[in-house]
């Protein structure tokens, strides 16, 4: 052991700052602490090479495991320097990205006073960490711990301007975690200061401060429940222009049935809107469905108007040989065929074709061509047939 002892101090005191700040420098270090627990010199002699360094290593990623690991394994009252400088720094060192979790490490190590000693620290310097990106990850830690005396500090820093922090996003989460793991007196000291109206419309329409109101009328009495109902309600409607406000809109009718009475009348009005827009609607396709009947009818007069006469060609049966159109009987005209202008039924045909100067016919089986279509007749017609 002595000899282990001299290679301690020999080699590694001259590099102990180089090695704590290392990132595998520091493992080295904290198993040393692991291993000289019970030797009184050893201790004494490192714990005095870790005193002038202690805001260094506090503050830096790889030395803070090296105060976290030394005040976990050493009781009071070998590690009270560390608590005690913790307290003296509680500003500085709550707002720092790696010191703020050391900080919240010694609490959970230390022994029940040092802990209300720290509890206490935080508290009173709470006013500056609410806003604080670290720091109020401090204070959540502190109220969770659940001493009534210590949050009742908090809050009464927290009332001093509960509009700036409910509409922050980090104290705003400190007021919910009050509101969660406060007693009931300081809680009602919280939902009576949110009783007011200016401060609940500022409140419902921010995108912080909304949560923060939620929470205070779910844990509200009466008569402040049905006061924030009444302050609520009217108001409501104007969230949907916002852009996370139709979810609140519904998540409070959700949580809060009490609401849907404020709601009803607007949604009576709502629908008689929608009711009125489906009529109108209505009218408009009855009007065109009425034109449209009109334009059939101009068409069916234009159909019976335009040729006189339907073309009956039945039962003609065409033999051996082609027909021409040759009968003196000549008439020329022009006239659209269309729909059924022309009926020819039962047409049978025996190996023989149609010739015609109509100038497009194919095989008689095709004369389905003239329907629905326009197509002027020019050609001579005879009655004859083989």
């Amino acid at each position: 052991m002595d000899q282990i002892s001299e290679l301690l101090q020999k080699k590694i005191s001259n590099q102990f700052r180089s090695l704590c700040f290392n990132q595998h420098g520091t493992r080295v270090i904290q198993k040393i602490f692991e291993r000289i627990i019970n030797n009184e010199n050893l201790l004494n002699y490192y714990t005095l090479l870790l005193n002038p360094n202690l805001k260094d290593f506090i503050i830096d990623a790889n030395a803070t495991h090296i105060i976290i690991k030394y005040v976990s394994l050493i009781p009071s009252p070998k590690n009270d320097f560390i608590i005690q400088f913790l307290s003296d720094n509680i500003f500085e060192l709550a707002t720092k990205k790696h010191s703020c979790c050391a900080l919240q490490k010694c609490i959970e190590f230390s022994n029940q006073k040092q802990k209300k000693f720290l509890l206490l620290s935080v508290a009173n310097k709470s006013f500056g960490l609410f806003t604080d990106q670290y720091g109020n990850y401090v204070v959540q830690y502190v109220v969770n711990a659940c001493d009534y005396e210590i949050n009742k500090i908090i809050v009464s820093n927290l009332l001093y301007d509960i509009p700036k922090f409910a509409s922050q996003k980090f104290s705003s989460n400190v007021i919910e975690k009050c509101l969660d793991c406060s007693d009931e007196e300081t809680k009602d000291l919280i939902v009576e200061k949110f009783c007011d109206q200016k401060l609940v419309q500022t409140l419902l329409f921010d995108m912080y401060g909304n949560y923060v109101l939620q929470k205070t009328i779910s844990l509200a009495k009466e008569p402040f429940k049905s006061k924030f109902f009444s302050m609520v309600g009217p108001i409501m409607e104007n969230l949907k222009v916002l852009t996370f406000g139709q979810k609140l809109y519904n998540k409070l009718l959700s949580s809060f049935p009490e609401l849907n009475i404020y709601v009803k009348g607007q949604n009576k009005g709502m629908n008689l809107k929608k009711k009125n827009k489906k009529d109108n609607q209505m009218n408009n396709n009855n009007m065109n469905n009425m034109n449209n009947i009109n334009n059939i009818n101009n068409m069916n007069n234009f159909n019976n108007n335009n040729f006189g006469m339907n073309m009956n060609v039945n039962n003609m049966i065409f033999k051996n040989g082609n027909q021409q159109f040759f009968n003196p009987y000549q008439y020329q005209r022009n006239f659209p065929m269309v729909n059924n202008m022309m009926n020819i039924n039962n047409f049978n045909v025996n190996n023989g074709n149609l010739n015609n100067q109509m100038g497009y016919m194919g095989n008689i089986d095709k004369m389905n061509y003239f329907n629905n279509c326009n197509y002027n007749f020019i050609g001579n017609m005879n009655n004859n047939y083989m």
